[in-house]
């Protein structure tokens, strides 16, 4: 189809001298040819404002024939035999010649203003859309869809910061690693595509280049840096679209400059998240450090004493004696060994990366496991448990979930004077394990934070604990992907709930 626009507009040129000629036919024997030469000047400027240049300057030249041969004497001839008509025919040329300069002009200015406007529109959707996103490896691909949208083809080139500094430092230019940089989209040698060699260059200089700048302006691309300060991240590259491409350098920039700024802004952001990431473990090492210290301090000294004393006053003590300060070391070693798991089941949930052994288990084998384990120390006599018929297998790693229904229990003992509960059920597509107790029922707002790490309602200021089991219970939950929840229990008391997800369960039953 393009190639039949030329013969339109010269059809459409045509007819609408042909119509001046036949309205300035019709009113030859009422008007002068100064007048007639007013019709084609109004054709002329319709032309011009309807076609491009060269054709309101053919229909002016082709206006000054037809009026000569036409309408001014002697007719029939190219001449005149006047002077006034000779100026008539030149004051309508001129005008002629005016009129599409200046139509060209006006249309050059309107082509231009609605580009940069286009510009406008599109660079600002994309300073949002990059706004809204927070990962380099997401910005890219965008900017690079905007770029093929806006200039066709299109690269993007990171390169790694200390190389940039390397060669603008003055250092020996050396070739760079593969590793030294990354390329989106495409590359293509002896096209009009712009090529790797360009943008590492570009990167590396710090300074546009191509065409519409001064450096390398013959190069069949415009490119780019990707800098901010002293800071160059790489380089932007597109297809040359103008001979001039003075228009297409300064938009590249801006688009350089904007996608720039995204990046840093990411890397700040991921520089500061870090930052508050280290912090926070600092801030938790330090708080694990004073709690497990003050906790391990209590009953070593309690071991110490009591094994001091069996060791220097056994011949004093009576045997009911003797095994009272047995049971106090036994009682004091077991809760050692309870805050050194938890302590290590912290340290290896804590950094989000947990080395999970998963195998087929039954839920009915580890929670009597769990509890007969309770059952033992005196005090935990009166634990009951109740599983479901036919729970279905689960495929977790069975000893994060005893220690996490371990952790339930154990805070169940400390502040349940009452009977403790553990029961099994299906829900739907998960399996509940709920610990209830009877002690004080928490309110709304401690039932949130109770689970968090340290944490130690006032209530519970005189029982020793680190806050670590309610919290490791809820890490072990999470990297199996389920969840630890706190309810109140109806008619007092509270209830634990572990809720892990039912797995597709195997064909034939596990070895």
């Amino acid at each position: 189809m393009q190639r039949f626009k030329p013969w339109r507009a010269a059809i459409e040129t045509i007819g609408i001298v042909v119509a001046t000629t036949a309205m300035a036919w019709a009113a030859d024997e009422h008007a002068s040819a100064s007048t007639l030469a007013l019709l084609y000047i109004a054709a002329v400027l319709l032309i011009a404002y309807r076609q491009a240049i060269r054709w309101a300057i053919a229909a002016g030249v082709l206006a000054v024939i037809v009026l000569n041969v036409l309408f001014v004497h002697p007719r029939g001839a190219l001449r005149v035999d006047s002077q006034e008509h000779g100026l008539v025919l030149v004051a309508l040329l001129a005008v002629a010649l005016l009129a599409a300069w200046l139509a060209h002009r006006q249309r050059t200015f309107r082509a231009a203003a609605e580009r940069q406007s286009q510009q406008a529109i599109r660079l600002s959707e994309l300073a949002r859309d990059l706004s809204a996103l927070s990962a380099p490896d997401d910005m890219l691909p965008r900017t690079l869809d905007h770029l093929r949208q806006q200039f066709g083809l299109a690269a993007i080139v990171t390169v790694q910061p200390e190389v940039v500094e390397a060669h603008t430092a003055g250092l020996p230019a050396k070739p760079l690693p593969s590793t030294a940089y990354t390329l989106w989209g495409d590359t293509r040698a002896g096209q009009a595509a712009p090529t790797l060699d360009a943008l590492l260059h570009c990167a590396t200089s710090a300074a546009p280049m191509g065409a519409g700048t001064l450096r390398w302006p013959s190069l069949k691309g415009c490119y780019a840096p990707l800098r901010s300060g002293d800071l160059v991240l790489g380089a932007l590259g597109v297809a040359r679209r103008h001979a001039a491409a003075t228009d297409d350098i300064a938009a590249l920039t801006t688009i350089a400059d904007v996608l720039t700024a995204a990046l840093v802004r990411a890397q700040h952001a991921a520089d500061a998240a870090q930052a508050r990431a280290s912090a926070d473990i600092q801030a938790l090492r330090t708080t694990l450090l004073a709690s497990v210290s003050h906790d391990l301090r209590t009953p070593l000294a309690a071991i110490l004493g009591a094994a001091s004393s069996l060791v220097h006053q056994r011949d004093r003590l009576t045997s009911d004696d003797a095994r009272r300060l047995a049971e106090h070391i036994e009682q004091e070693a077991r809760y050692l060994a309870n805050v050194t798991d938890n302590t290590l089941h912290w340290l290896r949930l804590s950094d989000g990366h947990a080395d999970i052994h998963a195998d087929w288990e039954s839920v009915q084998d580890l929670l009597a496991s769990a509890v007969q384990r309770f059952r033992q120390r005196p005090e935990a006599l009166h634990i009951s448990l109740q599983c479901a018929p036919d729970l279905p297998l689960l495929h977790v790693d069975g000893v994060m979930i005893t220690q996490a229904l371990s952790n339930l229990l154990d805070n169940a003992l400390k502040y349940s004077p009452g009977e403790i509960g553990v029961q099994a059920t299906r829900y739907r597509d998960r399996v509940w394990v709920d610990v209830t107790d009877r002690g004080a029922t928490l309110t709304a707002q401690d039932r949130v934070a109770v689970c968090d790490t340290f944490h130690r309602l006032p209530a519970h200021a005189g029982i020793r604990g680190t806050g670590l089991g309610l919290a490791i219970a809820r890490a072990i939950m999470l990297a199996h992907r389920g969840e630890l929840s706190v309810h109140a229990k109806a008619g007092g008391g509270n209830l634990f709930r572990l809720a892990l997800p039912i797995p597709e369960q195997p064909l034939a039953p596990p070895l």
